[in-house]
C-alpha cells in the first residue's frame, strides 16, 4: 500500500511492522513508529484523512476510500495471525472510523460491525477479543445508534455467564 506524503510515498507490506516501512525509497522507520506502534499524532491524522474523504463529494474519492475499507476487511479473517501491536493499530483505527461516523451506511458498516462480533465470540483473553473490546471502546458514544449490535453484546454476556457457570460447576 503506499500513500503520498510531502516526503514522499510511504510504503508497507501487510503484515510488516513500521520499521520495515520505507519512505521514498529509503529504508528509514516510518518518524513516529519507533517502539512498532502508531504515535496518536498519526491516528489522530488517519482518521482525520478518513473523514475528509469520505465526507469528499468527488466519486473518485469516495470510492478510493470505500476501496481502502474494503481492503482492510476483507483481511478480517487473517487478523489472529497479526502481531498483537498491529491488531491494537488496526481495533484502534477502525473503532474511530466508527466513532466520527466516517463509514457509510451499507455493507462496509454491516462487515466492520460483523468482524468486531465475530471477534467478540472468542475465548476470553485472546487476542481477538482484546481487539474487539479496543474497537468497542472506541464507540462507547455511539452505541446506542446500533441497537443490533447492543443485543449481540447482551446474547454474548449472557452466554459466556452461563460458561462460567457451568465451569464453576
Amino acid at each position: 500500500a503506499a500513500l503520498a506524503t510531502e516526503g514522499g510515498p510511504i510504503t508497507a507490506s501487510p503484515g510488516l511492522g513500521p520499521q520495515q516501512a520505507q519512505q521514498g525509497g529509503s529504508e528509514q522507520p516510518l518518524p513516529d513508529a519507533a517502539d512498532g506502534r502508531l504515535s496518536p499524532r498519526v491516528r489522530r491524522e488517519l482518521v482525520s484523512m478518513a473523514k475528509e474523504v469520505s465526507s469528499s463529494t468527488a466519486a473518485g474519492n469516495l470510492q478510493a476510500y470505500s476501496d481502502m475499507v474494503q481492503a482492510l476487511l476483507a483481511d478480517c479473517r487473517s487478523f489472529p495471525e497479526y502481531p498483537m501491536w498491529e491488531l491494537e493499530i488496526v481495533a484502534e483505527f477502525l473503532g474511530r472510523v466508527l466513532r466520527f461516523d466516517v463509514l457509510p451506511r451499507g455493507q462496509l458498516l454491516c462487515c466492520l460491525l460483523t468482524c468486531i462480533i465475530a471477534a467478540l465470540r472468542s475465548p476470553l483473553g485472546s487476542k481477538m477479543t482484546t481487539f474487539a473490546l479496543r474497537a468497542l471502546d472506541q464507540l462507547q458514544a455511539r452505541i446506542s445508534e446500533f441497537p443490533s449490535l447492543i443485543e449481540e453484546l447482551n446474547f454474548l454476556r449472557v452466554r459466556k455467564e452461563s460458561q462460567a457457570l457451568h465451569m464453576a460447576a
